[in-house]
């Protein structure tokens, strides 16, 4: 559900025009499940209880967005910080295992804040 969620706001920025690249979405804004054949605005509202109808556009540099990806894969972040909060990803692959089959590759065995070794977005733009 994470991942769609992410594909609905690169759809909703892509759609009207914009120059997105990828999105992302904090998987703890996720509070419930929807079970379909009863998707109501009720179980919506109670999936996402944050305000709707806010996506921000950010520009990130390589290095902003290799750092933000290596935090959650890694699970600490570069200023040695836990990170407890999942990324939901849109046009980009982010893979938490080292497989070299997948555009973003981790190595577990390396140091943490510093586990990603390789990623690719939708137009390789970083």
């Amino acid at each position: 559900m994470g991942d769609m969620t992410a594909d609905a706001f690169l759809w909703a920025r892509t759609s009207i025009g914009a120059h997105v690249d990828a999105a992302m979405h904090n998987s703890g804004g996720i509070r419930n499940g929807v079970s379909a054949p009863n998707v109501t605005m009720g179980s919506i509202a109670t999936a996402f209880p944050f305000t709707p109808g806010e996506l921000v556009d950010i520009v990130l540099t390589g290095k902003e967005l290799w750092d933000v990806i290596e935090g959650t894969v890694s699970k600490v972040n570069t200023a040695g910080k836990v990170v407890t909060a999942g990324l939901q990803v849109s046009g980009m692959r982010v893979s938490p295992t080292r497989r070299l089959d997948q555009a973003t590759v981790s190595d577990p065995t390396r140091p943490p804040a510093s586990s990603l070794t390789t990623r690719r977005t939708r137009r390789d733009c970083v």
